[in-house]
């Protein structure tokens, strides 16, 4: 395998969304360096990026899959300012996290190629300026530590300075990639911003050089196709629980639910009771909340007031007789301890929300938002069933090319029995790529393949296949 992996992709919100807790479950991320990373596009498209920030080492890592002498990083960067400091912008580092080779600013927008940890040894330089501040230029920095070999490429185009070979290569094997903070050290600190990021080694037939202005794209669920033996979280259709696509708010339960805490979704009130649900002249307004079975456990709650929500609970034994379904929100999902509502127009995006309670707490008081969660999903017995399988969105119109499809999973399985997962690509519906059939955790994890071919023809997938794709869930044991 020669793609390690992609991320950030542009205009588009991404795996995580601006829940960096995510990036380090299951994905090669090793160290996020600090916290605020994941931002707002500074181009304004509407995307989340990553921004890499602070001091004294602080380093963003990434594990490579395969350690390899040979290794390459392209990516999309932009500056907000250039001030008179020399910095690292990307760095690759052996399986220690010692830094091997690095790739630098200087103060005029130029840059610099440096060798081992402080940065120190100076082996080229362009001392012209390549970057400049407030737009987006495509880098690719390749280095081999056994040949020497090195080079650089701004859009496309090789940095002449930049490609070289190092007389004394340092040795050894790539096993990470880093965004850098700052030499070590130094405290003085960086601050930039990455997007469409690829990461590769040099083993491998395909994928192991030079890719161009390449960029990321995030293909998500947007029919099903078939659910086959598998089930849904809530409603009918599989796509939407699992394409992390719709506004959502979240209520989280961090311990006992009491008598009385009442919870507010904009105009509509919710109690709960641990006496006749029908007490008083329930309504669903602030004097005269809906009333909802007060149950002695979080997941029982939890469910009781998705129930009530949709008006999908027994009238007079889960909630007040009368209730009605919520008009501006839907429930949308809930797990042991949380509970995901939706705009029921699906575009709403401020709405009141809030709650009296000590344990429950919104994500946000005042709006819906996009972003990852783990309380809508799809899911299987262990009969095993038969596949899941569901068509995915098209590539932009004017790609004429595709370099890889990475495929990646969130899942998880809910007891310490056998649970295995396996996760399959294929252009047609009748030829495959079969992904890794691997153990799931008890705890929601990311899982990724990398489908460098089509199945269908033994080259390169192209655009038209990738459109046409289906991604099976096929739980296997």
């Amino acid at each position: 395998m020669s793609l390690q992996w992609a991320d950030f992709p542009s205009g588009q919100k991404g795996l995580y969304n601006t829940t960096e807790a995510f990036m380090l479950t299951g994905t090669p991320w090793v160290d996020l360096g600090g916290s605020g990373n994941l931002v707002a596009d500074p181009d304004g498209s509407g995307g989340v990026v990553f921004n890499q920030h602070g001091i004294n080492n602080a380093n963003s890592r990434l594990a490579l899959t395969t350690p390899h002498a040979k290794a390459g990083v392209a990516f999309r960067l932009w500056i907000s300012s250039n001030d008179g400091t020399t910095r690292p912008i990307v760095g690759f580092m052996n399986t220690s996290a010692g830094l091997l080779y690095s790739m630098a600013l200087r103060p005029n927008g130029g840059l610099s190629i440096h060798r081992n940890v402080s940065g120190s040894t100076v082996l080229a330089t362009a001392d012209y300026p390549v970057v400049f501040a407030g737009s987006y230029n495509h880098f690719e920095f390749v280095a081999n530590t056994v040949t020497g070999v090195i080079e650089v490429r701004v859009n496309g185009t090789p940095v002449p300075e930049l490609t070289f070979t190092d007389g004394a290569p340092v040795g050894g094997t790539i096993g990470m990639v880093a965004l850098m903070s700052a030499f070590a050290g130094s405290n003085s600190a960086n601050n930039f911003f990455i997007k469409d990021l690829v990461v590769y080694n040099g083993a491998g037939s395909v994928f192991n050089t030079f890719q161009g202005s390449v960029f990321v794209n995030d293909s998500v669920e947007n029919s099903d196709d078939t659910l086959g033996g598998w089930t849904t979280s809530s409603g009918t259709d599989g796509y939407p629980l699992i394409a992390d696509t719709s506004l959502r708010n979240i209520l989280s339960c961090a311990g006992t639910v009491s008598n009385l805490d009442t919870i507010r979704i904009n105009t509509t009130y919710y109690k709960f009771t641990s006496g006749s649900v029908d007490t008083g002249v329930p309504a669903g307004t602030s004097a005269n909340p809906w009333l909802v079975a007060l149950a002695v456990d979080i997941p029982t709650n939890i469910l009781n007031l998705y129930k009530a929500i949709g008006a999908t609970g027994t009238p007079g034994v889960t909630y007040s007789t009368g209730l009605v379904a919520h008009t501006t929100a839907t429930p949308l999902g809930y797990d042991l301890g949380s509970l995901t509502v939706a705009p029921s127009d699906g575009t709403t995006v401020s709405m009141t929300f809030a709650e009296t309670s000590a344990n429950f707490s919104w994500l946000s008081l005042t709006a819906f938002s996009y972003g990852p969660i783990d309380d809508t999903y799809i899911e299987a017995d262990d009969s095993p069933p038969a596949p899941a399988q569901f068509t995915i969105t098209d590539l932009d119109p004017d790609v004429t090319s595709v370099k890889a499809v990475m495929s990646v999973v969130r899942a998880y399985k809910t007891d310490g029995g056998d649970g295995t997962l396996q996760v399959n690509l294929t252009p047609n519906g009748v030829d495959y790529d079969n992904g890794a059939d691997r153990a799931v955790t008890t705890v929601p994890t990311f899982y990724w393949d990398i489908s460098e071919l089509s199945p269908d023809t033994g080259v390169a997938w192209t655009p038209a296949e990738v459109n046409s794709a289906l991604i099976e869930f096929d739980r296997t044991t």
